[in-house]
């Protein structure tokens, strides 16, 4: 029976093992087999990097990123918390 496969592993090559991935380094790849472009694609506060927006708009897409309290440099005055 197939076990699940954990989110933010992959499989390491001939070995039962997984090897740790980066959530943003496997975010960029899954969109290129579909087309983004026109299309909208929202990203949680992780995702919300400055490489992953070029990407989007590099590919013609629109995004939605949240942003957190944290990223001050990405919320104007008025909603700093």
């Amino acid at each position: 029976m197939p076990q699940p496969k954990k989110v933010g592993t992959l499989p390491v090559e001939g070995s039962e093992e997984e090897k740790q991935t980066n959530e943003i380094k496997i975010a960029i790849p899954l969109p290129d087999t579909i087309d983004i472009q026109r299309k909208t694609i929202t990203a949680d506060a992780l995702l919300t990097q400055r490489k992953f927006a070029c990407y989007l708009v590099e590919r013609k897409a629109h995004y939605h990123f949240t942003i957190k309290s944290n990223q001050k440099q990405l919320l104007p005055n008025d909603f700093a918390i």
